[in-house]
């Protein structure tokens, strides 16, 4: 049965008792190319059956043999995976498979791996599962080719025991090899387990000649490195000479939840010349709100102009 039988039949079952409807989307799962998959996953879960774990089980490694055939765009694994993990699901079945899949597709000047987030969640599934060999999974992947691999590995570190959590999070951190939204999540995750070492390895990184570093540690500090963040972020900026180069402390500052950081940064700016006002406004553009922007004001409401 080809894509469109599928989907015809499944758009017919749910017309259908939920008996006779759970068991066609059950030999959905059992014979269906990954994008019937999904929708059979969808209707199973709004039917509430109770098999749907073991049942999408069986289709995973199904979808695994000849991938790019049965399951383009690893759409049917995913859903799987994304499933599983919305049941808490604590055995490693199928999150060792899915962790080491890498599956190339031709797209429109070159290849892509479409598997690269399908290993993501498999390491997060691991980490769930509490499974021995998570480590060295993660290491791996870590170092995976694939920067969106890499941000799964990441989130599930952020996760996992602190015990080894930190040192592959700190390793990867100090490698300075991803860009700015990958290297913040590297930097929340060590933040927020409060360890005084991780925060010295990420406040290390403002004074960096990085320019990716120093951005991604300011706002790190300023959402998660509380008070002691916001006096960093302060003690930087008052050292910096360079304008150009205080840019991503004033980032941090204006996203800061302590007191002395956003809070100061609001005194500041209240009771601030023109000069400090303007560098300000040109370093937070695009995130003005309308405190900062009263601050800004001399305290006063902004008025717009213009149509």
């Amino acid at each position: 049965m080809n894509l469109e039988s599928w989907l015809r039949r499944l758009e017919e079952a749910r017309e259908t008792d939920p008996s006779t409807s759970v068991g066609i989307c059950l030999d959905a799962l059992q014979q269906a190319p990954g994008a019937v998959v999904v929708r059979a996953l969808g209707q199973l879960r709004r039917l509430g059956h109770d098999g749907f774990a073991e049942a999408a089980l069986t289709a995973f490694p199904r979808l695994c043999h000849d991938g790019r055939r049965t399951d383009p765009g690893c759409a049917g694994r995913m859903a799987i995976a994304e499933g599983l993990l919305a049941l808490e699901w604590n055995h490693t079945e199928p999150w060792h498979t899915g962790i080491s899949l890498v599956q190339w597709e031709p797209v429109f000047g070159g290849r892509v791996d479409t598997a690269a987030g399908l290993r993501g969640l498999c390491a997060l599934g691991l980490v769930r599962a509490e499974d021995a060999r998570a480590p060295l999974a993660l290491a791996r992947l870590l170092a995976d080719s694939q920067g969106e691999a890499r941000r799964g590995a990441i989130r599930a570190l952020r996760e996992a025991p602190e015990s080894w959590a930190l040192p592959l999070l700190a390793h990867r951190a100090l490698l300075r090899t991803e860009d700015v939204d990958a290297q913040l999540d590297l930097f929340h995750g060590l933040l927020e387990r409060e360890h005084a070492a991780a925060f010295e390895l990420v406040a290390d990184f403002l004074c960096a000649d990085w320019e990716e570093g120093r951005e991604a540690a300011a706002i790190a500090l300023g959402e998660r490195g509380g008070e002691p963040g916001a006096r960093r972020l302060w003690e930087c900026l008052d050292a910096e000479p360079l304008r150009e180069r205080r840019r991503p402390y004033w980032l941090g500052l204006a996203l800061s939840r302590a007191e002395a950081g956003r809070g100061e940064l609001l005194a500041r700016l209240g009771t601030g010349g023109r000069e400090l006002k303007r560098e300000v406004e040109l370093a937070l553009d695009g995130v003005l709100d309308d405190a900062l922007r009263a601050a800004l004001a001399g305290g006063r409401p902004s008025v717009r102009r213009g149509g």
